[in-house]
């Protein structure tokens, strides 16, 4: 149940980023965005499917890095469960993304089938 979970979250995610990334591209112009999700190397997090969820809302891997919780300021890996400081930045990587190249011009890069429209027009 955790991973079914995880997986929805995951992919809101990517698909939430992926059209401000695209918006900033069509209203201004600029479309460097980047996405980065990082995730514990080791099972059942290295495991799981992040380019195909990465890919079915139109962004590709950009690189992936090692993870320095430095660059993020101080933060620190926790595990919620027992709220205790785990090291994990050895067993972790930053997954960079970004979107895939429009295939002409003013033509999205985003798959157009998993976008469900309300009845107000909004995403």
């Amino acid at each position: 149940a955790w991973r079914d979970v995880l997986l929805h979250l995951i992919a809101g995610y990517f698909s939430s980023a992926a059209r401000l990334i695209e918006t900033r591209l069509i209203e201004e112009g600029v479309g460097d965005g980047e996405v980065v999700l990082v995730m514990m190397d080791r099972p059942p997090y290295g495991e799981l499917p992040f380019d195909e969820l990465a890919d079915a809302v139109g962004l590709q891997m950009l690189r992936r890095e090692r993870f320095d919780g430095g660059h993020l300021g101080l933060y620190r890996h926790r595990m919620t469960w027992h709220d205790r400081v785990v090291q994990a930045d050895e067993d972790s990587t930053c997954h960079i993304y970004g979107l895939r190249p429009f295939a002409a011009e003013g033509e999205s890069s985003m798959p157009t089938a998993p976008r469900v429209h309300s009845e107000e027009g909004h995403l």
